[in-house]
């Protein structure tokens, strides 16, 4: 008889600090003891930090920074991933992003699909606002599932500024059983498990 998996934490963080004197920008993504993310850096660059989990085992079986041009690449890497049945987790965070700089066309949809909701809208709202194009710098981060048909479910948080600032998000990879299997899925909380 198996015994039933533990938990996984996961964190996304997205900060970026543009002062008079000094800049500095990060992202990650930290699973339990493994972290994925761009290198800090004193140049503000757009990045996006992308990993994709695998559900049945909670391996990490894609990553990938992507710059400004996300929105030309990003859709090739993830065909092996889309036509599943929801067999993968999908962690997105971006550092030092501009409007000018978010998700469009199939990258945009795919995000949807994955159960991107309000947040991203409201960013794609104020994108429309010429004068928020000039000067917001935006933190987007996703988790949800991959999955070939829409999810509805997705944990997403956002956050816009003039100077900079920091968004963080914790939660939990809880093994959920599922016939005779444990899948991974997002809980937006902390578990705590002895």
């Amino acid at each position: 008889m198996s015994s039933t998996p533990k938990s996984l934490s996961l964190g996304l963080s997205s900060n970026d600090y543009d002062g008079s004197s000094v800049s500095y920008s990060s992202a990650f993504i930290a699973l339990d003891d493994i972290i994925i993310g761009s290198e800090s850096s004193t140049e503000n660059t757009p990045e996006y930090v992308i990993a994709v989990i695998d559900r049945s085992d909670s391996k990490v079986v894609f990553r990938k920074c992507y710059g400004k041009d996300v929105n030309d690449h990003i859709m090739q890497d993830m065909q092996p991933f889309i036509n599943k049945d929801g067999e993968y987790i999908l962690a997105m965070t971006t550092k030092c992003m501009y409007f000018s700089y978010l998700p469009t066309g199939p990258f945009y949809q795919f995000l949807r699909d994955c159960g991107a909701d309000q947040g991203l809208r409201t960013l794609e709202t104020l994108a429309g606002n010429a004068a928020s194009q000039l000067y917001m710098h935006m933190r987007y981060l996703i988790v949800g599932i991959i999955d070939k048909n829409p999810s509805t479910y997705a944990i997403e948080a956002y956050q816009t500024s003039v100077r900079g600032g920091e968004l963080v998000k914790s939660l939990t990879l809880k093994p959920i059983k599922v016939g005779d299997n444990y899948l991974y899925t997002p809980i937006e909380q902390i578990i705590k498990e002895d």
